[in-house]
């Protein structure tokens, strides 16, 4: 039966126990009487029903001074009107409806679990089974309102018949979800924001994670600039890259435009090659064989200070581009000043005694060209160099045949035959080697080329 029915078949004893001198009527009791002979007193929950109001304080009032998960039947009569009435009296005083009342219970709440359920108990089955009665209309809708505002409950919810038209909180799954990030960065992100259980307004919260969920993490960057993570912290070291956010306990993060200008700059510098150029190499094989850190590399083709970067089509990886290895050495250690001065690379003495790889090869195994170490700069490691002092003793005592045709400037087998003729033979070295004679033996001119001219008369 409805609460008002009883009320109204039970009017004649309410009215004899109001007038019993022994009885204490309470606020709640004075408004009921006034109500029911048909007087609104002037509140501003007069415009709801009797029943309306009395049920809502018996059931807000267990609430309130007996938690959420108390029932009026688990409570003693005495109890249940106290209750009822501390709720009405919150009810008089308030200025903002139901708001104050509701305000209270949820947060004297003790559960350690969020949400409206836990909130608000029994209070809130009650009004599920309600909510479909049009009597009840203003104060679900009002309730229905109060978990809008308190709890993280997207767009589109229904609740106690009511829709949630925006969501104005979030949790750190929905803002987590909503921005695509991963739950517990953001955990780490809100942290401060998130203590004690506290929910995220929307408007506080949105724009700080939009502006978060823009950026990069370190994997991500480093895959979008075409380099390793580990090419990336490095590229951080010599300031190439730099986060735009940056916390405790939060991994860096890095502007998208950051890095896309950042691999603009290098790649809009390149030159299509088929395969690699003459003298050229990737960066990662010419940084270890020039001893020069990639980034330092990446850091001049930034500055334009190299003249020429290769990339061939298809290669999307800054460390895959060619660069010059001369012009990079130059850069670093200055113009090529080798060898050093008084001293011959093993080239050049080949080149100089007319002799080819295998033979000056044997010369130097056999100690008649002697070559000492020396630490080239540029090519990062010890180069064997001959002397030009060893390198003359060594020409003055023994000449190739092809020196010989040099300085005879005619071909060379013109000139083994001269010597055949002459009966001058090669030094028995082995067969695999350049003809070499002895010096002294090959001396006149004659014996090799044209015959020097005659002094002339004094």
């Amino acid at each position: 039966m409805d609460f008002a029915q009883i009320v109204d078949n039970k009017f004649e004893f309410v009215r004899q126990e109001a007038d019993n001198d022994t009885f204490r009527t309470s606020q709640f009791e004075a408004w009921l009487l006034t109500r029911l002979e048909g007087q609104k007193p002037g509140h501003w929950f007069d415009r709801l029903e009797i029943s309306v109001v009395a049920q809502f304080c018996e059931k807000a009032g267990v609430a309130l001074c007996f938690g959420a998960q108390a029932s009026p039947g688990q409570l003693k009569a005495d109890q249940l009107a106290a209750a009822t009435g501390e709720a009405f009296e919150r009810l008089i005083s308030s200025v903002d409806g139901f708001q104050p009342l509701l305000c209270e219970i949820w947060k004297n709440c003790p559960s350690s679990r969020g949400g409206y359920y836990s909130g608000f108990g029994n209070l809130w089955r009650w009004l599920v089974t309600v909510q479909s009665d049009q009597r009840y209309e203003p104060l679900v809708s009002e309730v229905a309102e109060f978990v809008f505002d308190h709890q993280p409950i997207p767009a589109g919810t229904f609740l106690l018949g009511q829709e949630c038209k925006e969501r104005r909180y979030h949790s750190v799954n929905s803002a987590a979800a909503t921005f695509g990030l991963n739950t517990s960065r953001t955990v780490r992100l809100l942290k401060k924001m998130t203590e004690k259980g506290r929910i995220l307004s929307v408007d506080e919260v949105e724009p700080l994670l939009s502006k978060i969920a823009s950026h990069l993490p370190r994997v991500k960057a480093a895959k979008r600039l075409g380099v390793t993570p580990d090419m990336f912290d490095r590229f951080k070291s010599v300031g190439l890259v730099r986060p735009v956010f940056s916390t405790e306990n939060v991994a860096d993060l890095y502007s998208q435009h950051d890095i896309d200008d950042l691999r603009n700059a290098v790649l809009g510098q390149t030159v299509l090659v088929q395969g690699p150029p003459p003298g050229c190499s990737r960066i990662a094989a010419v940084a270890s064989a020039a001893s020069i850190k990639a980034e330092e590399i990446i850091s001049m083709i930034v500055e334009k200070q190299l003249s020429f970067v290769g990339r061939e089509q298809g290669a999307h990886r800054i460390c895959d581009l060619y660069v010059n290895r001369e012009e990079l050495r130059d850069l670093v250690y200055g113009p090529a000043a080798w060898p050093p001065k008084g001293w011959l690379t093993i080239e050049q003495s080949r080149v100089a005694l007319h002799l080819n790889t295998e033979t000056i090869a044997w010369f130097m195994r056999q100690g008649h060209l002697p070559t000492r170490p020396h630490w080239n700069q540029r090519q990062r490691r010890h180069s064997r160099l001959i002397a030009e002092a060893d390198l003359a003793v060594f020409s003055d005592r023994y000449v190739s045949l092809g020196a010989l045709a040099a300085e005879a400037r005619i071909q060379a087998n013109h000139v083994a035959r001269r010597l055949e003729r002459k009966g001058i033979i090669p030094i028995d070295f082995p067969q695999n080697l350049n003809k070499v004679f002895l010096r002294e033996m090959v001396q006149p001119a004659d014996h090799v080329g044209r015959p020097s001219p005659p002094p002339p008369d004094k």
